[in-house]
């Protein structure tokens, strides 16, 4: 999979932007505040139905517009090309994936794997445990066909629960809403952890090139006791719940600990060390995205001379340049990123939100 063509309009402070892009490396320079990562935001908008830095539909629509469009070509193997797009005005959302118009973003996410790597991805790490469910459910929504139906489920269930708590419904009414979140917590868990596992292997193939001789180890903690059923722990917990009004154990909490030598990565190691763990792990869920479905995905990575030390962004380059995937990476000087280990590449420069093709 690749993004052929994109277009957008009414985006942050991109003026008409019409591109077709390499389906390898594509290289966006240009000044700071000209408009680059806002070109990497629609990319990522159109697979997420949210910007990177903000989840405010008003904050990257352009404040004289009456509405926003990102509408792109997909190049989903070598003999099929389908339009994809999203449309936002002030009141609606459109939403079309090959001609058809869909109810849900998740259809058009699907066909387009988007990881991005920012300036504020360290939040994998030191942030909280939202931005790590959502590293793994990434994962597994693009590679297990049954997660989504699950987690759907099980979030329904949830919402039932919680308001049945906030209500002071009778224990007997929490019998339907337990049995559904134990059903689906068990599909769940047991892909979550599948997930992790595979991601650890990988890690430790990889380890060595991006930390020398340093162990990482990645945690998985299911949002329960370990030693305990989540019936007998709801059962149990009921009584808590209700005084607290929500629910405390379930996949809702889950959450995963990252160890660098034994230190968590969290607290005791630097903030450059946790960047550079963070590009490991993303790239790694783009080798196992194609390793799982023989597709490629689409890396975003915003201004990767600044993230990172020439020693480290010379190796991750390297690795880069061996994976499965089609790179968009931002940078204010063009020499500063290394392109000579790819042997197609495309450089769009970009100034005052124009953005144009450099030969």
């Amino acid at each position: 999979m690749s993004l052929a063509y994109l277009e957008a309009q009414g985006f942050r402070n991109l003026q008409q932007l019409s591109i077709e892009p390499s389906s390898t490396v594509n290289l966006i320079y240009g000044e700071n505040a000209s408009g680059k990562t806002s070109l990497l935001e629609s990319i990522y908008y159109l697979a997420h139905g949210r910007s990177f830095l903000t989840n405010k539909i008003k904050e990257i629509m352009n404040v004289q517009a009456d509405r926003m469009h990102v509408f792109s070509k997909l190049q989903l193997d070598q003999d099929r090309l389908i339009p994809a797009g999203v449309l936002h005005d002030r009141e609606k959302l459109l939403i079309k994936v090959d001609g058809e118009k869909v109810n849900r973003l998740s259809e058009l996410a699907i066909q387009l794997p988007v990881i991005a790597l920012h300036p504020e991805s360290h939040q994998l790490i030191s942030g909280g445990p939202k931005e790590r469910r959502q590293f793994i459910d990434w994962g597994l929504f693009h590679v297990e066909q049954s997660f989504y139906a699950s987690w759907q489920r099980y979030q329904k269930a949830l919402k039932q629960r919680n308001a049945a708590l906030r209500t002071k419904q009778s224990p007997k009414t929490f019998h339907v809403w337990d049995q559904q979140i134990i059903e689906t917590a068990s599909v769940i868990d047991r892909l979550r952890k599948q997930y992790i596992e595979t991601i650890q292997s990988l890690v430790v193939q990889f380890q060595t090139l991006l930390f020398d001789d340093k162990e990482i180890v990645v945690d998985y903690y299911r949002g329960w006791n370990r030693e305990n059923d989540l019936s007998l722990v709801l059962e149990q917990g009921l009584k808590t719940d209700m005084e607290r009004g929500f629910t405390h154990a379930g996949p809702h909490r889950a959450d995963l600990r990252f160890k660098i030598n034994g230190l968590n990565a969290e607290t005791a190691v630097s903030r450059g060390q946790q960047k550079t763990l963070v590009v490991l792990l993303r790239l790694m869920q783009g080798l196992l995205f194609n390793q799982a479905t023989n597709k490629n995905s689409v890396i975003l990575f915003d201004d990767l001379p600044a993230e990172l030390d020439i020693q480290h962004r010379q190796k991750i380059l390297k690795m880069m340049s061996e994976l499965p995937a089609q790179l968009f990476i931002t940078s204010i000087e063009k020499k500063a990123v290394d392109l000579s280990l790819w042997s197609e590449q495309k450089m769009f420069h970009v100034e005052h939100g124009n953005v144009s093709e450099q030969s």
